[in-house]
């Protein structure tokens, strides 16, 4: 195999698809706990002026941050299922190929 040939194994995208999943998984769990740990501050910036201030700003920013985790973690659970799809669709045609040349041959042999 020339060094820029490519070697595709679809176990290994199915398992490359798993590892993805696993991230996403512990992920969400990071995701979790540090939402239920702010949460349990509660109004930490008290109830003057400058607390309210600085509380609606940190409540806006944490917010957006956790949307774009949120998002982020959507996207890898699309990639670890188009992974999947893709290490099912290898497979089934390497099968189909396979199974193709091994008649042409048997045509062959039977002419």
């Amino acid at each position: 195999m020339a060094a820029d040939d490519v070697e595709v194994d679809a176990g290994h995208i199915r398992s490359s698809a798993g590892d993805v999943d696993g991230v996403v998984q512990k992920l969400g769990r990071e995701l979790k706990a540090a939402k239920a740990e702010l949460e349990s501050f509660g109004d930490a910036f008290g109830g003057d002026d400058l607390g309210l201030l600085m509380g609606g700003t940190h409540e806006v920013v944490s917010q957006f941050a956790f949307d774009q985790l949120s998002s982020l973690l959507e996207g890898l659970v699309s990639q670890s299922k188009a992974l999947d799809h893709v290490a099912t669709t290898y497979r089934g045609n390497e099968d189909a190929g396979a199974q193709l040349l091994g008649d042409l041959g048997n045509d062959v042999e039977a002419v």
